[in-house]
């Protein structure tokens, strides 16, 4: 290489001295060859030159030069490699405009086209790396995208397209975490593989690129076989590069990483010999000024100390620590890899001192620390980190030498702690949480600061999170006991209020952050422009830190100075608007004592310090009842509980009832009688009282607690009982103000065939049970079997509420947000739930197993389906802790709804605890004891159907479906699912005056149309169909619908003209029907053909509506006459008329005889109906609205 260059260089000297008009090819040819010996030697100024040759090139290739882009293209990579080397920014955005102007000059067809796409790509994938602006990155994946489509398999450039990327689709997902960007970038580098034979060029650089995404997906989709498949992708590369090869140092450090990463995983101790030989042979290979040499020396170190810890051989050690010194050697001040070096070969001393007990070492420890923390300034990524390690090292050495100086300096590294500046992250965590252990080992008086210091990081670095399980286990791991423990230290110091602060703080981070960002966020962004603005800066400086965060490193550090400062800036901003001046600031004792505004609330704390309960009145101070049981036993209590309930109905009953009995007596005797001692001087019996447990004690059924003897009472018997999991949960129950009845709507999903799963054989009359109590007194929707489905779930739980639910629950205790209900088509989960944003929702009765059982080891955290439901919205949840009795949750169900309408007939789901507390009561002698204890405890927590829907929100095809007189937007539940299934969304509003809305301004039919009206503003429809007097009201439409977008138009039964005679026998019928009031057994004796589910809803829609309701329409509409209104129908829209079998229909033949004076309206008579078609042949319906579509 070095002759080729002075071979050009000559050359170019001749060109010169003849002023040949070649000068600019000498000129590219010397600066490519400078390029290659600087890939080959490293030596930057070779770079320098080539790229003042490039310049002179271009500068004597004006514009429509042949070659020009040539030579824009080779100035534009050498500038990019030049920025990859030294990080000038001014370099790559030179090169990003050198390549723009390329692309310019290579128009589709061009051959070099796709090679330009390629290295535009690629400059904006290094500028986003560099300034992590996202849209580089996106258009950096469209231009490698669309250098692929015009690259042929056979191109030669292909692999390489392929691995970049690849890699665009890896760095996006490191930024994003979304999965699929992950799968891609595997996809895609296996496919470049497979495009890279032995022998060919780009075989190196793919095996490379391959290994490393599965590097990458291996903490997040953990498959064994990827760590083998990465050792043996770097087997093969590495068998690429013999003796002498340019990449042998990278590819031998490569595979004895990967190696060492499989022995950490696998222990295998043969392979660890195999690991430290291909070090060594890296480092004999590494040059002494090589960049990345004080790597491979401190790879090689530690690997030594993971050879010493397995055989204990010193020397090992020795050499260990002697490589980290040779390392620390070549990282000066302002080295990148100093830090790095310096904690390596600190934490290596301190493993020598703990075999050799030599001093020396732990001083040189100590001061090598000093020397981390001296590069970490205030505001620092590892500045909590290096306090940290230092405050050990000084506590190890005070331990040995009990100087107490040490212990002082140790407290006082610890105490900056507490000034660490906003946002924060898992390292800052991490320390906080070693002051705590420290402080409580040394029983120092620091102890409280500590706690309060890492609940406020723990509040403070979730802000930032998005809810996803990978959070829920980054919250898990910094979390464990925390906030527990913190309440037994304030109970120690006598800080009662700080007590209740500090575990509030602490429990339920990701329900409690979710909750307090998601309201005042909409409060904020709906205030003012300047709010709303406010929120966008907040939400996506969170954004910008959760990904920094995320990727964790030290070269980061400026950035997320950065972005710390601005998000700072922007919370204070916030905090000084009206309102908001406690913005992400955890709630205060004043605030939080609220919640016991309606009874006492008990929190129960379990701490491995002491457990103890604290009673919170609403103008008291909290009153504190220490407990004579410990955490250890609260454990085996747990654990015994919940064995008895994994034996529940088992063949000994009468020994599992005894068993468990026993448990609830040892609950009454060490937690619940002592509470009940002192609420005996508070309130009277009867009343409302809240538990709020904590660790263990939330797996225990307190709300059943009692001596269960002949002659004494059980905690039933005193008081009403209710669980929340936070005091602010309930405090957001209390402020939620509940809608007017009339715009409420209850939807019952029952799902007894689930995907999978066994039968559950009395969902159906489980249902029907609720249909029959609440429909009376609400809108009610009923989704079962193939309509309760994991998108007809969403869609219901959406416009609910109240909710009912019958079906599994399916709890994840390993992975709780894939907790699920089991629906017809597979799991609605945790996530789903969250996703789904409530309108309004009050209560959810989940009459299913396992509800509120969550992560089995952050208990907590309370990740499970009732806590969903409640984060949602839901006032009040009432859950399952574990398998629930078919036939049991039946009589529980009927007793339960009996004792929730009142009177008046009303729903209050404030009475739902009275109402489950008293229906429990009554079925006492009726049910085992494990189900009465299952059944006896509400959850308590925060957070006029217009019209019903089916089908998914994003469907491309949309059906609109008009009832008649006297009837609901349910008439069509059949026909609609036919449509949905089908692909379309369906919507069927309910009319002004029926079921529970209120009339309009009138009773007019063009009132009724009017009302509708906005549907057809808002989207287009492909079919409309109108029923009875809907379909009066479907005519009254017509001059709104698209002129040229076809529209299929279907009336079902509908009469368009009627006499004043038939007027009054319509209304004479009408009546004698209201005073029959006909139940479902009557309707389905009459019309054989239709469902119970039909029945059902006919019955309930006769017996809602409003007693004036047919005469006030047919007196608003006299005469009755709406065939005139044929004539608007617009010519892009068909209209079919079906009409009811004259021979069952006394005004069939007149609706026939209407219809036949309009030529161009298909009339189709369906036999062997009556007037509810949609009831007994729904096909027939459908067929005709497609038939239209189709013709």
């Amino acid at each position: 290489m070095a002759d080729d260059v002075e071979l050009w260089r000559a050359a170019l000297q001749q060109c010169f001295h003849d002023h040949s008009h070649q000068l600019p090819i000498f000129l590219e040819h010397l600066a490519i060859s400078l390029v290659h010996r600087f890939q080959q030697r490293g030596v930057l100024s070779d770079l320098d030159e080539a790229i003042n040759l490039h310049r002179a090139a271009l500068a004597r290739r004006a514009a429509g030069h042949p070659h020009r882009s040539n030579s824009l293209n080779d100035l534009a990579n050498a500038l990019q490699l030049r920025f990859q080397q030294r990080g000038v920014l001014d370099d790559l955005d030179e090169a990003i405009k050198l390549h723009r102007a390329t692309l310019a000059l290579r128009p589709p067809g061009h051959l070099d086209r796709a090679m330009s796409l390629s290295n535009l790509a690629s400059c904006l994938h290094d500028r986003c790396v560099r300034l992590d602006v996202l849209s580089d990155l996106d258009k950096a994946i469209e231009l490698y995208q669309a250098a692929l489509e015009i690259c042929h398999p056979g191109h030669h450039i292909r692999p390489q397209l392929l691995n970049n990327l690849a890699d665009s689709h890896l760095h996006r997902f490191q930024r994003g975490c979304v999965l699929f960007d992950l799968d891609e970038a595997v996809r895609l580098n296996r496919a470049a593989l497979a495009l890279c034979p032995l022998g060919h060029p780009h075989r190196f650089g793919s095996l490379n690129s391959l290994a490393n995404s599965l590097v990458v997906r291996s903490p997040e989709r953990p498959v064994l076989s990827d760590i083998d498949e990465v050792v043996n992708l770097h087997r093969a590369a590495l068998a690429l590069c013999p003796v002498g090869h340019p990449h042998r140092l990278m590819s031998l450090n490569n595979l004895g990483v990967s190696l060492g990463n499989r022995y950490k995983d696998q222990g295998v101790p043969s392979e660890l010999d195999e690991v430290i030989e291909l070090h060594r042979n890296a480092i004999v290979l590494c040059p002494p000024d090589h960049p990345f040499r004080p790597v491979f020396l401190y790879n090689l170190a530690n690997r030594l100390k993971d050879k010493f810890q397995q055989w204990n051989v010193l020397s090992d050690l020795d050499e260990a620590i002697d490589y980290h010194r040779a390392a620390l050697a070549l990282c000066p001040l302002g080295h990148l890899d100093r830090y790095a070096s310096l904690n390596n070969l600190a934490s290596s001393l301190r493993v020598r001192f703990q075999h050799r007990k030599i001093l020396l070492d732990v001083d040189e420890e100590i001061e090598l620390r000093r020397g981390a923390l001296m590069v970490c300034p205030s505001g620092h990524f590892h500045r909590s980190m290096s306090l940290e390690h230092l405050a050990l090292g000084l506590q190890y050495r005070f331990q040995w030498q009990g100087q107490s100086s040490d212990l002082d300096e140790a407290f006082s590294l610890y105490s900056q702690l507490s000034r660490q500046s906003l946002p924060v992250s898992r390292f800052d965590i991490c320390a906080a949480k070693s002051w705590i252990t420290s402080a409580e080992q040394a029983k120092h008086g620091s102890a409280l600061v500590a706690y309060q210091t890492t609940l406020k990081f723990l509040d403070q670095y979730v802000t930032v999170l998005a809810p996803s399980s990978n959070h829920f286990d980054v919250v898990k791991e910094v979390t464990s006991s925390i906030a527990m423990d913190a309440f037994s230290c304030c109970v120690r110091h006598g800080a009662l209020t700080n007590a209740v602060e500090l575990v509030e703080q602490g429990r339920a981070v990701l329900w409690t952050q979710l909750a307090r960002l998601r309201t005042p966020l909409d409060d904020l962004s709906t205030s003012s422009a300047t709010g709303g603005a406010l929120v966008e800066e907040f939400k996506n400086l969170s954004s910008s830190l959760r990904d920094v965060f995320d990727a964790s490193t030290e070269d980061q550090f400026l950035q997320i100075r950065q972005l710390t400062t601005q998000w700072n800036d922007v919370v204070s901003r916030i905090r000084q608007l009206p309102g908001f001046s406690r913005f992400l600031l955890p709630p205060l004792f004043s605030d939080l004592q609220k919640a016991a505004e309606h009874g006492p609330v008990i929190i129960v704390n379990g701490s491995k310090y002491s457990c103890d309960a604290l009673i919170i009145t609403r103008d008291q101070d909290p009153i504190l009842i220490p407990l004579d049981i410990s955490l250890a036993e609260v454990s085996e209590l747990s654990s015994e509980f919940q064995s008895l309930t994994k034996r529940v109905g088992s063949s000994d009953h009468q020994l599992e009832s005894h068993k468990m009995a026993g448990v609830l007596r040892k609950l009454w005797a060490c937690i619940v009688s002592p509470v009940v001692q002192v609420l005996k001087e508070l309130i009277e019996p009867g009343s409302r009282i809240w538990w709020c447990p904590t660790a263990e004690f939330t797996l225990l059924p307190l709300h059943a607690a009692g001596p269960y003897e002949k002659r004494s009472h059980n905690l039933s018997h005193f008081y009403v009982s209710s669980y929340t999991s936070t005091l602010s949960a309930l405090i957001r129950a209390r402020h939620h103000v509940s809608q007017d009845a009339s715009i409420q709507h209850f939807v019952a999903v029952g799902q007894g065939h689930p995907d999978g799963g066994k039968e559950l054989r009395h969902v159906a009359a489980e249902l029907d049970i609720v249909v029959e109590r609440v429909a009376p007194v609400l809108s009610f929707t009923s989704l079962t079997d193939s309509d309760a489905t994991v998108q007809g779930a969403s869609n219901a739980f959406s416009r609910a509420q109240w909710l009912h639910l019958a079906c599994h629950g399916m709890p994840n205790r390993k992975q709780p947000f894939e907790s699920s209900f089991a629906m017809r088509d597979g799991p609605f989960t945790i996530m789903d739930i969250i996703r789904s944003r409530m309108q309004n929702p009050e209560f959810a009765f989940l009459s299913a197993c396992h509800t509120t059982v969550g992560d089995e080891l952050s208990p907590d955290e309370a990740i499970h389906l009732a806590a969903a439901m409640q984060f949602s919205g839901f006032r009040s949840v009432i859950g399952s802790m574990w398998s629930v009795d078919d036939e049991v949750a039946r009589q529980v169900v009927t007793a339960f709804y009996d004792n929730l309408v009142d009177g008046s007939g009303r729903l209050d789901c404030r009475r739902a605890a009275v109402a489950l507390h008293n229906a429990v009561k009554t079925l006492r002698k009726k049910i085992p004891l494990e189900q009465q204890i299952e059944w006896s405890g509400e959850l308590y927590n925060p957070l006029s159907e217009l019209d019903r829907h089916w089908g998914s929100p994003t469907a491309t095809k949309r059906a609109l479906l008009v009832h008649g007189l006297n009837s609901s937007s349910y008439t069509f539940h059949r026909v609609a699912s036919i449509l949905a299934a089908k692909g379309y969304l369906v919507v069927a509003p309910n009319l002004l005056g029926h079921v529970l809305r209120t009339p309009g301004v009138d009773f007019k039919v063009q009132t009724l149309a009017d009302d509708l009206l906005p549907y057809l503003q808002a989207a287009e429809y492909d079919i409309v169909i109108g029923h009875s007097m809907g379909g009066a009201v479907v005519l009254s439409l017509l001059k709104y619908l698209p002129k040229t977008r076809p529209t299929s138009v279907v009336t079902v039964d509908s009469s368009v003209e009627l006499t004043a005679e038939q007027m009054v026998v319509r209304r004479t019928k009408a009546s004698n029907e209201a005073r029959v009031n006909l139940t479902v057994e009557d309707y389905m004796a009459l019309n054989p053909l239709w469902t119970r589910e039909d029945a059902i809803w006919r019955s309930l829609e006769t017996q809602i509506v409003r007693a004036t309701n047919h005469d006030d329409h047919m007196s608003g509409n006299t005469p009755w006459s709406f065939s005139h209104l044929f004539a608007d129908r617009p010519a892009a829209a068909s209209l079919t008329v079906l009409i009811a079998d004259p021979r069952s229909n006394a005004y069939g033949a007149s609706k026939l005889e209407v219809v036949a004076k309009f030529k161009d309206v298909r009339t189709v008579i369906v036999p062997n109906t009556s007037h509810w078609i949609q009831y007994e042949f729904p096909e027939v319906i459908v067929e005709e609205a497609l038939r239209n579509i189709e013709e």
